[in-house]
């Protein structure tokens, strides 16, 4: 939260604020030095306003589509997601979530055999821990499970796809901290239906 206009600075912390609102990186227009001029109940007062007006900015997942017949498909398992997740019923484990991909999506998430998954784990366990998140020969696609359970472990709250033209359109969602979990799996959501991505706007 910042006191010099719409230019972000160094969050001030402060009494009766959630320590979310210190740490998210968001732009708003407050002036906190009036609230040390104020009586105990104007201060009671400006901080209820300050907390019922501060300022959530939408952030997005930009994409294209070489096939626009699937942005239907990509916007229901979206909004689906946004509702479960609302809820706090996102279930990773349960397996009705596939019934929202066809083969072609799904085929893009990585499902190895047992003995795919013995190897890697044996490499993953060879090498060192330090380079383990760094070694691209241990880098493998997002699982399905996975991707699913990222959405339900994001601290954000998913708003809608637009579609902003025959083949390109955006996630948006609002970041609720920060960090807040990343866009990993809205990327990899975008791509199992053929979509690249195009760029961020990250607030």
């Amino acid at each position: 939260i910042s006191h010099r206009g719409l230019k972000p600075h160094k969050p001030m912390p402060m009494t009766g604020v959630p320590q979310a609102m210190h740490t998210k990186p968001s732009i708003a227009r407050f002036d906190l030095r009036r609230v040390n001029f104020l009586g105990l109940g104007d201060r009671k007062r400006y901080r209820f306003q300050l907390l019922t007006t501060y300022l959530m900015v939408e952030s997005s997942v930009n994409f294209t589509l070489a096939d626009p017949s699937r942005f239907g498909m990509l916007q229901r398992v979206f909004h689906a997601l946004r509702d479960a997740k609302n809820d706090g019923a996102i279930d990773a484990d349960d397996e009705s979530w596939r019934s929202y991909f066809d083969d072609d999506a799904l085929s893009h998430f990585w499902n190895p055999t047992p003995e795919e998954l013995a190897d890697w784990t044996r490499r993953w366990q060879a090498t060192p821990v330090e380079k383990r998140f760094t070694d691209p020969t241990l880098e493998t696609p997002w699982d399905f499970g996975s991707m699913i359970e990222a959405f339900h472990n994001g601290e954000y709250n998913l708003l809608r796809v637009t579609r902003v033209s025959e083949n390109a359109g955006a996630l948006q969602f609002e970041a609720l901290a920060f960090p807040y979990g990343g866009t990993g799996c809205m990327r990899a959501l975008v791509e199992c239906f053929g979509g690249i991505v195009t760029g961020e706007i990250d607030t």
